[in-house]
């Protein structure tokens, strides 16, 4: 419901005439559409912006709603309050928006002519998919049984963009033998796996190494080219693996390349030193969670019956 009008309106606006005699009142009748008349007074100085903010009760909605006088017939049981001197009623309209002109404006965007380069740190996508937040105690907890669904972590990170357009397809991590069908999937939907050893140390520098030469191998393979290059990273990894260099690097060097780079992880796994680099390249690097993908990218393997 409007909120109700004062009965008074304060004179100090609008031009008074050159007279000595004592302001006259007017009471006019006003109604918001689709609510009852109310009545207003108002000194005769008074302008229509006044009947705003009397009848809106402040600025807060006065925006809201746009004032016009007009003849028109009373409706079925509609009555002119009492002890009202004017028969031209003062209606409120509520202020339609119109939407814009785009017919699409937060849908996809035209197609921008570019050519992607998609780069994955399994370990990484896999590991970081095992954390989980306790909402009661906020606690990062683990759960070891959980595991990727790569047909449709691949369809995510490929929406939008166009097959002829994904010249590169990467994964990379290490193999314990109970991973094989990992690679597999892998390699059914299209990327090249490159997989080595895990260390006795349970580290994985080297795979980082080889994943960072690929980066660099791609950026001087592509540096002529005159489509717009974007390296889709998924990593969170943000170690400098006894500065040799990570991932932070290779992230700096395409984006002072001019590529755009389009970085995916997981959330509690995303080292927050990318956020500095997109403070220097806001326009260049995007940084997107698969955590509201997380029901179409993460199952849990059931445990094996004897």
């Amino acid at each position: 419901m409007p909120p109700p009008a004062p009965l008074q309106l304060p004179k100090t606006s609008g031009p008074r005439p050159n007279t000595t005699s004592k302001s006259t009142e007017i009471k006019i009748w006003v109604q918001f559409e689709g609510y009852q008349a109310t009545r207003v007074t108002l000194d005769y100085t008074s302008i229509i912006d006044d009947l705003i903010g009397v009848a809106l009760d402040g600025e807060g909605r006065r925006n809201e709603y746009q004032a016009h006088y007009r003849n028109r017939k009373l409706g079925p049981g509609e009555r002119i309050p009492s002890d009202t001197e004017s028969d031209h009623p003062v209606v409120l309209r509520k202020i339609i928006i119109h939407p814009p002109r785009d017919p699409n404006p937060t849908g996809p965007k035209p197609y921008t002519p570019a050519e992607y380069h998609i780069v994955i740190d399994n370990s990484n996508v896999f590991l970081g998919g095992q954390l989980i937040r306790n909402e009661k105690t906020e606690a990062t907890e683990m759960n070891p049984a959980t595991r990727v669904n790569v047909g449709n972590l691949a369809k995510i990170l490929e929406k939008g963009k166009l097959n002829i357009d994904i010249r590169t397809r990467i994964v990379g991590g290490t193999k314990p033998p109970e991973n094989v069908r990992v690679w597999r999937e892998w390699d059914s939907n299209g990327y090249k796996c490159m997989v080595i050893d895990r260390a006795a140390t349970g580290k994985e520098s080297a795979l980082d190494d080889l994943l960072h030469a690929q980066i660099l191998i791609l950026l001087r393979k592509y540096e002529i080219y005159n489509k717009q290059q974007v390296l889709v990273l998924v990593t969170g990894d943000g170690n400098t693996n006894y500065n040799r260099g990570g991932f932070l690097n290779v992230v700096e060097i395409a984006l002072k390349d001019k590529w755009n780079v389009e970085l995916w992880s997981w959330e509690l796994s995303l080292s927050q030193r990318f956020f500095e680099i997109q403070k220097l390249f806001p326009t260049q690097l995007t940084i997107k969670y698969l955590d509201p993908h997380r029901t179409n990218v993460i199952f849990e393997e059931k445990s094996k019956q004897n």
